[in-house]
């Protein structure tokens, strides 16, 4: 995934979630689908993509996962809500992982909490609503300064800020 080799990724997720599987351990396994449901994402099945995470979702909450249950909710909100263009039901899987944030402690996931609010910002966007993305991604730009976490988070967040605040005529 990270080298861009989205096919290759795949082959190599979809082994590793049988192999999951057979172990029977319900938090790598909802780890696995969630990877298979991401790089079917990134292959361009988003309907695919869709279906897994959605499973993995709920693999993870029977394994107890909430960690990964709220990376799922963050990609389905993506998926879902924007590159999918329904923002409504985006929207729908961003509550889930706000009250996920809540009862494991946002502070204690700066990173994973900022890139809901990234997400939550880019279907906002592709709704139009330009002022609800903007205060998202300030949103989350907040959350990666205070924890004085991770750059890249940060210089994202400032990025999408700016490039909405030009497209709404305020820079």
């Amino acid at each position: 995934r990270a080298a861009g080799r989205y096919a290759e990724g795949l082959t190599l997720a979809r082994a590793v979630l049988e192999d999951a599987q057979k172990l029977g351990f319900r938090p790598l396994e909802a780890q696995a689908r969630f990877l298979v449901g991401t790089l079917l994402d990134l292959n361009g099945d988003l309907k695919g993509g869709e279906k897994d995470l959605d499973e993995a979702l709920f693999i993870a909450e029977a394994g107890r996962d909430e960690v990964t249950k709220l990376k799922v909710a963050t990609r389905l909100t993506y998926v879902v809500g924007d590159r999918m263009g329904r923002p409504e039901d985006g929207l729908i899987w961003a509550r889930l992982g706000k009250a996920t944030l809540a009862r494991i402690g946002a502070d204690n996931y700066p990173d994973l909490e900022s890139d809901l609010w990234n997400m939550v910002g880019n279907v906002h966007l592709r709704a139009g609503a330009w002022e609800r993305a903007v205060a998202a991604w300030q949103r989350s730009y907040a959350v990666v300064k205070k924890a004085g976490g991770n750059e890249a988070r940060r210089v994202r967040a400032q990025t999408n800020i700016a490039t909405a605040q030009s497209k709404m005529g305020l820079r």
